[in-house]
């Protein structure tokens, strides 16, 4: 036994394990020296203490609570003013372009059908190519809107079919944000510089602004007659108070405001507020609300109708339209 403790504790087996030890030792912790000769040197680069951190943290969640907080006031107010984010609009040649929100439309002004460039096609005002790279991030980023909207354009031929109407219709942009809908609105011709039979439509979803689409067959119009000098004004602040839900305490349960329309005619202009559900009209205060919109604007005409009480109606006729037509 004294032989064996004697054999493992020779001074040359303990020299050798120390070396041992030592060169594995150095070669995992060599690095670490170095590590902090460079921490020394460069100030900048020294971890941050306790303190620092819970700074830094404290730093971070007020900057979260002031976006939270500038987000939920920015929604509430829907951004009233307008965005000044999207690249101007410029003439194009092509007659439409498919972008993120859908094809965008060329928009007819005033002598803009006589207006042609190479290839016979007019030089139409339009969104321009780099606006698109604006309202994806607007899309991303904005403030998001209760559903997304399209704006439409069409051009209003009496006695067409339903089928003409549609095939005239061009959908511009679907919008699901604060910030997208300012783009476009602001970079799409004005109502006031549209040609004559021109309609503009802000609808619900993917409505088409048709009355035999399924989502529109049962509901109707409130439709206003205002003076050119307001149609603008008026025009502005119905699609506001649209996206912003501002007529869901002026609808009965089970109604919903699903668009809104501006057409340009020879004297006074026709805006329609488009609902689901023409039987809850009775209850609905719509009209209070828009006057609270605009006290000083006087209509020259305001009344509402069922879309399948127009004789012009292709689709399917509840039993309740059918009699008020025929009485």
């Amino acid at each position: 036994m004294n032989q064996l403790i004697s054999l493992f504790f020779h001074p040359c087996h303990i020299s050798s394990l120390l070396a041992g030890l030592a060169a594995r030792t150095g070669n995992r912790t060599s690095p670490r020296p170095s590590r902090a000769r460079n921490a020394s040197q460069d100030p900048a680069r020294t971890p941050p203490g306790p303190r620092a951190r819970r700074e830094k943290g404290g730093e971070k969640r007020e900057r979260a609570t002031a976006g939270a907080q500038g987000r939920e006031e920015e929604g509430r107010a829907l951004a009233r003013r307008p965005q000044a984010n999207v690249a101007a609009a410029s003439p194009e040649r092509e007659s439409e372009r498919e972008g993120p929100g859908g094809t965008m439309a060329t928009i007819p002004i005033p002598g803009s059908e006589a207006t042609t460039g190479a290839g016979g096609r007019g030089l139409l005002p339009r969104l321009h190519r780099d606006a698109y790279a604006a309202l994806r991030k607007d899309e991303c980023e904005g403030v998001p809107l209760n559903t997304h909207w399209t704006f439409w354009i069409d051009k209003a031929t009496r006695g067409a079919t339903a089928a003409e109407y549609e095939a005239n219709m061009k959908k511009i942009y679907s919008v699901s944000t604060v910030q997208s809908f300012w783009s476009v609105y602001n970079h799409i011709p004005d109502v006031s510089e549209i040609s004559l039979r021109y309609s503009y439509h802000l609808m619900r979803g993917d409505r088409r602004p048709m009355w035999e689409d399924e989502g529109n067959q049962n509901g109707g119009t409130w439709r206003i007659k205002v003076a050119k000098r307001d149609t603008s004004r008026v025009w502005k602040e119905l699609l506001l108070a649209a996206i912003g839900e501002q007529f869901e305490g002026h609808l009965a349960p089970g109604d919903e405001v699903c668009g809104i329309s501006v057409s340009v005619r020879d004297r006074d202009d026709l805006l329609q507020i488009w609902n689901y559900e023409s039987s809850l009209t009775s209850q609905a205060t719509v009209m209070k609300k828009v006057h609270s919109l605009v006290p000083d604007v006087v209509f020259s005409a305001e009344f509402y109708k069922p879309h399948q009480t127009h004789h012009a109606y292709e689709g399917e006729k509840s039993q309740l339209n059918s009699m008020m037509i025929t009485s």
